[in-house]
């Protein structure tokens, strides 16, 4: 008979969530100079499917040799940029979990952040994003003009850029419960690398194409997403991924050239959509949600102080003192609140600044008297007759009668009449003494 009727062995399912795996997503754009590095730590991960949107059609042979084998897969795509190639390339997926990856960063060589990342999604069920590079919290007591937003505090890896670092950013101080994985709730996360629950992501409705045309920089639509999600009652949260963070040489892709400029502008416009898309939720209830959320994870730092509208503001003017300046000059920019803690920090500043440079003149004058010390305790201690000797050549004052015409350099005394004159007394090794009048030899 047919062999479909046959009775056939049962088939082995694990249970759910045991063979959980990740499939990594990346949009690239030329940059060839970068891709072996960013693949190869991917290739080698057996927990991995691995997709690759080639959005400038280029470099070829290089996906040919890297992507091998089973679960590797290259699509070509005509610089859609990432909001739409990261929308296409999730629906070709059926892993559980998405990990939207940049072109520019490298993950670690072994799959701790992988582990890391599981691990999270299991204990936490209603956590949905899982950001591995930057999160915020939208605290403060103004906008910040220049991007749109409340510039609050940022959480994550220091910026190996030193004039970054001053902006950037606070360690994580707490940790979940269950994996003791460093981790906390945050109001948005920056892309790259982020990991989305799949389900999630498109019962959300994935990325929103409407945060820029077809083949310009998105900039905002992590942030969107990430405000989605807490508005429809799912979280969002950050951990160490532990990635190596922008390894492309100079300014490329959408920061440099005239992309620049129209990533900026887009950034601008969607910073304030935001609030029109999500009136009475953005910014200050979502941040709140995210707040109260922390109270469920363990605080690691017993120092820890959880940042307010007014902790933020101060630090937002430590970074950028010319915004609040400004805010603080325009009454429709700055709230009275503010204008009083304006006035605070500059005093504050000023007494930091007076504090800074009393110590380091402080600083100059030890270093000073110990360079006095070093040097007097290498000079050799003379011994009487050397002492002498240096004592009869130095200058001897004698009181002599005379014209003055006469005596070269000479001094009238006053009181006395007495003409007084410089005499010097060199001795030599025969004993033998120069007498000279005036000038020294």
């Amino acid at each position: 008979g047919c062999s479909l009727a046959k009775p056939r062995p049962p088939v082995y399912c694990a249970a759910a969530g045991d063979n959980l795996h990740v499939a990594a997503v990346m949009e690239y754009f030329k940059r060839n100079s970068t891709i072996e590095r960013v693949l190869a730590p991917l290739v080698r991960s057996d927990r991995l499917e691995l997709l690759v949107a080639d959005d400038s059609r280029t470099d070829y042979a290089t996906f040919a040799k890297h992507l091998r084998g089973t679960g590797r897969f290259l699509v070509y795509l005509h610089n859609l940029h990432e909001i739409r190639a990261y929308n296409r390339l999730a629906r070709m997926t059926s892993a559980p979990i998405l990990a939207m990856l940049q072109d520019d960063d490298v993950a670690p060589a072994r799959d701790v952040w992988l582990n890391d990342a599981i691990k999270l999604f299991r204990s936490l069920p209603k956590l949905s994003v899982l950001g591995g590079f930057r999160g915020r919290m939208d605290l403060g007591l103004i906008m910040d003009k220049r991007h749109n937003f409340y510039n609050g505090p940022k959480y994550g890896p220091m910026p190996s850029d030193p004039s970054e670092q001053k902006k950037c950013c606070n360690p994580l101080k707490h940790k979940e419960k269950k994996s003791g994985v460093p981790f906390m709730y945050v109001y948005k996360v920056n892309m790259g690398p982020v990991l989305y629950r799949r389900d999630k992501f498109m019962e959300l409705g994935m990325f929103n194409n409407k945060m820029s045309c077809v083949g310009d920089a998105g900039i905002g639509f992590d942030f969107e997403f990430s405000i989605r999600a807490w508005k429809f009652n799912t979280r969002v949260g950050i951990y160490y991924s532990k990635f190596e963070f922008d390894i492309a040489e100079g300014s490329s892709g959408t920061h440099a050239g005239i992309q620049n400029q129209i990533r900026h502008a887009n950034e601008m416009h969607n910073n304030n959509v935001l609030y029109q898309m999500y009136p009475n939720f953005h910014h200050a209830k979502g941040t709140k949600l995210a707040m109260s959320s922390l109270k469920e994870l363990v605080v690691t730092d017993p120092t820890w102080v959880p940042p307010n509208d007014s902790s933020a503001t101060i630090d937002l003017c430590r970074y950028s003192i010319s915004t609040c300046k400004m805010a603080a000059q325009n009454p429709a920019d700055g709230n009275k609140k503010f204008q009083a803690l304006f006035e605070n920090f500059e005093r504050e500043i000023l007494e930091e600044k007076k504090a800074k440079w009393l110590a380091a003149r402080q600083q100059i004058r030890s270093r000073e008297l110990e360079q006095r010390e070093r040097e007097s305790s290498r000079t050799p201690r003379l011994s009487d007759r050397e002492a002498k000797a240096r004592d009869d050549r130095r200058t001897r004052r004698v009181s002599v009668r005379g014209d003055r015409r006469d005596r070269g350099d000479t001094r009238q005394n006053d009181r006395s009449g007495v003409r007084t004159e410089r005499v010097w007394y060199k001795t030599f090794a025969n004993g033998a003494e120069k007498y000279v009048v005036g000038n020294k030899q």
